[in-house]
């Protein structure tokens, strides 16, 4: 079995990013095998915004975590705060479709987002490093938990993409370590939104959906008691997933 290394054994630093860094995260998000990994890309004038514009933005807003290896990026998230209505703009036929989760009884007031998520994999798979990305997202969690217990934490994909498999693997690690084990039922779902998004997607482009990650115990408790309506929303996600597949016709037309 091949024995891969860690973070921490690779000696990869994972920090928050210091100002001096936004150039090194501009050249890594324009190089175009990362870049590519977006949908659409960053770099694609749908965007409305440059990469540089970007790094920026969100630096003045918020702040980056980065993972540096032997003086080189190899992976960055964003933590910005979440543009997130408390209520669900529910579907309207000129819009196209808008589901969710109403937010009213989740006690957290200051919602942050991770956004520009991406880890160099094929280095890390050069290298056999593995945990960049899970790094990264306990950095960015103890820095959202520094703002308080009202803060709380989301981050968006596509429908299709990879941050939902990855958000349920980080949090069904996170509940294991919540609940003593054989305890209750499994992992919670954390699909909180899905909604077209032509402004950031594209006008063909797949819907945006949104994930919850839980910091504590108060989150834990509000995704469990939604599991009845987040079980609806995971059923739209998965009709949907099988319209935006690669190659589905309804994508092509």
């Amino acid at each position: 079995m091949e024995k891969f290394k860690s973070p921490e054994e690779a000696r990869i630093s994972i920090r928050e990013a210091l100002s001096a860094d936004s150039s090194l995260i501009e050249r890594f998000l324009g190089r175009r095998d990362i870049d590519s990994l977006f949908v659409p890309p960053l770099s694609d004038p749908v965007r409305g915004t440059s990469i540089r514009e970007r790094v920026e933005k969100k630096f003045r807003s918020g702040t980056w975590t980065v993972a540096i290896h032997d003086g080189k990026l190899i992976g960055c998230m964003a933590i910005i705060p979440a543009k997130l209505a408390r209520e669900v703009e529910f579907s309207k036929a000129e819009k196209g479709i808008s589901e969710g989760v109403s937010l009213k009884d989740w006690s957290k007031s200051e919602i942050w987002e991770l956004s520009t998520v991406v880890v160099d994999r094929d280095l890390c798979a050069r290298e056999g490093i593995k945990g960049v990305g899970g790094s990264l997202l306990e950095e960015s969690k103890n820095w959202v938990m520094k703002k308080g217990k009202q803060a709380g934490l989301v981050t968006d994909s596509w429908i299709g993409g990879d941050m939902g498999g990855f958000v349920a693997a980080m949090n069904a690690r996170a509940y294991g370590l919540h609940r003593r084990e054989g305890q209750g039922m499994g992992t919670p779902d954390t699909i909180l939104r899905i909604f077209e998004d032509p402004a950031k997607r594209g006008e063909q482009g797949p819907p945006t959906v949104v994930y919850g990650i839980p910091l504590d115990a108060e989150d834990w408790r509000f995704f469990e008691l939604k599991q009845p309506e987040i079980k609806i929303l995971r059923e739209i996600y998965e009709r949907l997933e099988e319209r935006y597949r690669p190659g589905a016709n309804s994508v092509k037309s």
